[in-house]
């Protein structure tokens, strides 16, 4: 990034599914700077595959896109000591993380109005976590303003 670079490492064993063994955020205060050019306006996509896509589910499936929100969920695939290192990285910086939530909402509902463009059978909100991996207070402070204004935008499009 303009800011400086983020790190990231997969690995591949043989035998089990790929595993992020180094994450890109280790201190957050320092990393929150780089971590920010991650975001921006999408200028543009291309969603030529889109019609085969729903071809191949036919009519006896169901043309399915998803898209995420901010929460523990979310942000636990950023930290390199995963869920605990989001977790105290809130406790220490909650103002880093309020901003995050906005500049990561923006993002996300941009992504979503452009896949809601597709005119999907259904829009999967994928939060697998979102309660478990955090408090309710933490899921009404960070997930549910976002999932209120998918759910909204979803509605105008698919049921009108």
């Amino acid at each position: 990034t303009q800011a400086g670079d983020l790190e990231e490492e997969m690995t591949y064993p043989l035998a089990d599914p790929p595993t992020k063994t180094e994450k890109m955020v280790k201190d957050l205060k320092t990393d929150f700077a780089k971590v920010r050019h991650l975001y921006h306006d999408i200028e543009s996509y291309d969603a030529s595959l889109v019609p085969e896509y729903r071809k191949m589910c036919g009519e006896h499936g169901v043309f399915t896109l998803c898209t995420a929100y901010p929460g523990m969920q979310y942000w636990l695939d950023f930290f390199n000591e995963g869920l605990s290192g989001a977790i105290f990285a809130q406790m220490d910086y909650p103002e880093i993380f309020d901003e995050w939530r906005e500049i990561a909402e923006r993002s996300l509902l941009q992504e979503t109005e452009i896949l809601l463009d597709q005119k999907p059978d259904l829009l999967l909100l994928g939060g697998s976590g979102t309660l478990t991996l955090a408090s309710p207070k933490m899921v009404r402070q960070y997930a549910l303003p976002t999932i209120r204004k998918i759910c909204r935008m979803a509605k105008l499009v698919m049921f009108i």
